[in-house]
């Protein structure tokens, strides 16, 4: 698989030191929930980390707060210029996302400032008072600034440049989209389109140097010996259903980023070296409709000339797969082919994942699918792919997922 890029959404507190000391930090997430069952927000933060690779791209988005909300001071900050809220970057992933507990300070004139590993921390008394609003950033990733970073260092895109001004060819489509929030939805990581990271870093190459430190300190926060990269692991009170779709999403996304086989849907995907871009969650719209699973696929002829080829899009169900989520397609085809395909519908590949929909539906039900099956095939789609997942387990964890194509065609005579 070819490098991917990524947004990490930080603030004004931490954005600093996360540049500083080269590595990305997020919230840590249990795995269970108050009740004791799957945390899906758990497994909704391992799927994107199991996206993450070594030699992917990092940008940041940096959130700014009111003067009476930040956490930390900087030193001398009448010497300094004021950096907005925009993206920074660029930079690479140089390790696996692991779990560490230490505290890290900033170096001058970050001495002030902190990201937090544990409550246990030496210095996180002092912000005691602060304690439900302070972030503990212990899941780390490690990072460095890629080549031409002396050109980009101190320099960001706002708001204004990234989304109005028209200057600069294409636009910031999934992020745009991003912008509009909803309750519930906030994600520390997001996977960005391949136009839109060459355009954030066509804008960053455009802005004038600001007169702020944002340098790269000394004793970067790199694993230790003692402390884990983050693994794939998955419990399930049910043997035939996963808990949460994302398990599902998460284990696609492990094997896809590590060459790990996915059984007969390798046969759809094709080759794993030709997949350009690998993301999650993937929002098409401004309504907050997403994908959960888009590939996109570029061939490269003599060395010299590459084309993306073909849109993959994954809809993801733990449950049977139903008459809504074959409309689904019909739902984001053109937006996804607006996005990236320019407009070719029959570059856009639909593969349903889930459980085998039951031979006891309606007839109308059945022929509504029908209807929706044959409406795919006059709009120029190509024609969906089913598959039928099951769980291998050892004692309590999951140690597999097997697939298993099946043709709707028979359940629906």
């Amino acid at each position: 698989m070819q490098p991917k890029a990524h947004l990490f959404v930080v603030d004004c507190d931490t954005m600093p030191i996360h540049i500083q000391k080269g590595f990305c930090g997020i919230v840590k997430i249990n795995p269970t929930n108050r009740r004791g069952h799957s945390n899906v927000s758990f497994y909704g933060q391992l799927s994107d980390l199991m996206n993450i690779s070594v030699g992917d791209l990092v940008y940041f988005y940096m959130q700014t707060k009111s003067t009476d909300r930040k956490f930390f001071q900087l030193q001398n900050q009448n010497d300094f210029e004021k950096l907005g809220q925009g993206y920074y970057g660029v930079f690479r992933v140089i390790d696996k996302p692991f779990i560490s507990e230490r505290e890290v300070r900033g170096e001058f004139p970050f001495d002030n400032f902190f990201i937090f590993g544990s409550r246990d921390n030496e210095n996180y008394s002092n912000f005691q008072q602060e304690e439900n609003r302070l972030p503990i950033l212990s899941v780390r990733i490690p990072i460095e600034p890629i080549n031409d970073y002396e050109d980009l260092r101190n320099k960001f895109v706002d708001d204004n440049q990234a989304y109005i001004d028209k200057t600069d060819e294409g636009q910031l489509s999934t992020l745009l989209f991003k912008k509009i929030k909803r309750k519930g939805e906030e994600r520390s990581i997001t996977p960005i389109l391949p136009e839109e990271a060459s355009k954030i870093a066509r804008l960053i190459f455009k802005q004038e140097r600001k007169n702020f430190p944002l340098n790269i300190g000394r004793n970067l926060v790199r694993k230790r010996e003692d402390e884990e990269n983050i693994k794939l692991t998955m419990s399930s009170r049910d043997r035939i259903v996963l808990d949460v779709e994302a398990m599902l999403e998460a284990y696609i996304l492990n094997n896809l980023n590590n060459s790990l086989t996915l059984g007969p849907i390798d046969d759809v995907v094709g080759n794993y070296d030709e997949i350009e871009f690998c993301g999650n969650q993937v929002q098409y719209g401004i309504s907050g409709n997403k994908v959960d699973i888009l590939l996109l696929h570029r061939k490269n002829i003599a060395g010299n000339t590459n084309y993306r080829y073909r849109a993959t899009v994954m809809e993801l169900k733990k449950e049977r797969i139903k008459l809504d989520d074959i409309e689904q397609i019909i739902d984001y085809q053109k937006w996804i082919a607006q996005l990236t395909t320019f407009n070719n519908l029959k570059a856009i590949q639909p593969i349903l994942i889930g459980k085998r929909p039951s031979a006891r539906m309606t007839t109308n039900t059945k022929a509504k699918i029908r209807e929706n099956l044959n409406t795919i095939e006059r709009i120029g789609i190509s024609t969906p792919r089913f598959f039928e997942y099951s769980i291998n387990f050892n004692n309590d964890q999951i140690t597999d997922l097997n697939f298993q194509e099946f043709n709707i065609n028979d359940l629906i005579q």
